[in-house]
């Protein structure tokens, strides 16, 4: 869902660019640039809860915080962009590049995840290392 909903949003906001000028084509952009930001929120809660256990509602409100620095941040890069002399509809290409960026993170993530996980023994392997070898008589 998580790879969906980023991929999607990038291509909104990348398509409303183009059909920011023509009112249906600009309204149901708006509306699934809506639809899809919101649908990026339980996904992500759902990842960081999934790697929290010791500390669940810090990482819960660190991810909330992460949500309002990204609003934050990407309202000032699409105000340099308008101040750049870039046009009105240039906060959308930033808006596409950070959301193609968060999916490459999250494709990154994962496989990094993937990785570790090879690497880490199943709680069968990890008991059977820790025996005391059996001595034969």
């Amino acid at each position: 869902m998580l790879y969906t909903a980023l991929g999607g949003l990038a291509l909104v906001l990348a398509l409303f660019t183009i059909g920011a000028h023509h009112k249906v084509a600009a309204a149901a952009a708006v509306f699934l640039i809506g639809a899809l930001g919101f649908a990026t929120v339980p996904p992500l809660q759902k990842r960081v809860l999934d790697h929290a256990h010791g500390a669940p509602t810090l990482a819960s409100a660190v991810n909330i915080g992460a949500f309002n620095a990204g609003n934050a941040l990407a309202a000032w890069l699409g105000g340099i962009a308008i101040s750049g002399g870039l046009g009105y509809t240039s906060p959308n290409w930033v808006g596409a590049a950070l959301a193609t960026s968060a999916l490459a993170l999250a494709f990154l993530s994962s496989s990094l995840e993937k990785r570790a996980a090879r690497r880490t023994p199943s709680p069968q392997q990890a008991a059977a290392d820790t025996r005391p070898p059996v001595s034969v008589p």
